[in-house]
């Protein structure tokens, strides 16, 4: 079979997408969406799934990945400032150390305009800031809240040891869910952090092998940031035959999902993710009409249970 030249280019730009290196489709007569993301993982995957069927007909995309190294981030951005990219979305691997990025985009001759995604650029709750067209994820703080009020949910207002499990410092969700867990703990003393320990990457093989040497009795509650490091800790704690304290945690998956049904996960949320990579394409054709109404695109989050799950099924 003979491919045509468009399906061929199409080929090379997935292949220089997965390299990390800013790739371009071969129809040039349409905007370019350069996406930039920390790292890979299963999250990811689901979401640029959603925003390339989103795009397929608007936009060509260039997708890298930077593994979770802000320096790599910044010159993979940089790059794209000088490739022909219309709209650059970002995921940022560190809030803080990617705020210069506004400021060298303003220095561009030729405008382009600047998204970010799921994890913020800068300290703003809503993402969004000068430089910044619009901002599309979930609520953090109000995540971090959320892992609060599962655990007094689960250990009530008495004495309780937290185990504390954090995604990959310096991220966005990193920070303001812990903010927001600790805005809820400071309404219960009796709570105290026994161990925390925060996860590179969000990566579950690292989170299991920082929690295999604990022990699970000194633990009264695990509370997780992210819904792979709940498996983790199952895994690091019941792989030596003991068991684990009563687990809380945030988004949904068909491992989630059997965990809750299964009783040894109690609390968890749920949200689209491939909703999320859909608005991401929504809010750049919106930049590029000159309507952004709502920067702030708000992806929502709903509790789930055992009894919700046995009806709701995760996105695969």
């Amino acid at each position: 079979m003979r491919l045509s030249r468009r399906s061929a280019m199409a080929g090379v730009a997935a292949w220089l997408g997965s390299r990390g290196a800013p790739a371009r489709a071969a129809d040039w007569g349409r905007p370019l969406l350069a996406v930039h993301l920390p790292g890979r993982v299963p999250y990811f995957d689901l979401l640029t799934r959603g925003l390339a069927q989103a795009a397929r007909e608007r936009f060509d995309i260039s997708l890298t990945y930077a593994d979770w190294d802000p320096h790599v981030q910044l010159r993979q951005i940089e790059a794209s400032m000088l490739s022909r990219a219309d709209v650059i979305a970002v995921c940022a691997t560190d809030n803080i150390a990617l705020e210069v990025v506004p400021a060298l985009l303003a220095r561009r001759r030729r405008p382009v305009a600047l998204l970010a995604f799921t994890n913020a650029i800068g300290r703003a709750r809503d993402g969004h800031g000068p430089g910044i067209s619009g901002f599309v994820g979930r609520d953090e703080l109000e995540s971090g809240h959320l892992l609060g009020r599962f655990t007094e949910r689960v250990v009530g207002a008495g004495a309780a040891r937290v185990l504390l499990v954090e995604g990959s410092p310096g991220t966005t969700p990193q920070r303001l869910r812990s903010q927001g867990f600790a805005d809820v703990a400071r309404q219960f003393p009796r709570w105290v952090i026994a161990h925390r320990v925060a996860v590179q990457g969000w990566r579950t093989d690292l989170a299991e092998l920082q929690l295999r040497p604990l022990n699970p009795r000194n633990f009264d509650v695990v509370v997780t940031q992210w819904a792979d490091a709940a498996i983790a800790a199952l895994r690091a704690f019941t792989g030596r035959g003991q068991t684990a304290p009563p687990i809380v945690t945030l988004e949904y998956n068909a491992s989630v999902r059997q965990a809750l049904l299964d009783r040894r996960v109690a609390w968890t949320t749920f949200h689209d993710i491939e909703q999320e990579g859909r608005e991401v394409v929504a809010m750049a054709q919106d930049t590029l009409d000159g309507s952004i109404a709502r920067p702030f695109r708000r992806v929502p989050q709903f509790e789930v249970d055992a009894t919700v799950a046995r009806t709701l099924e995760p996105i695969t």
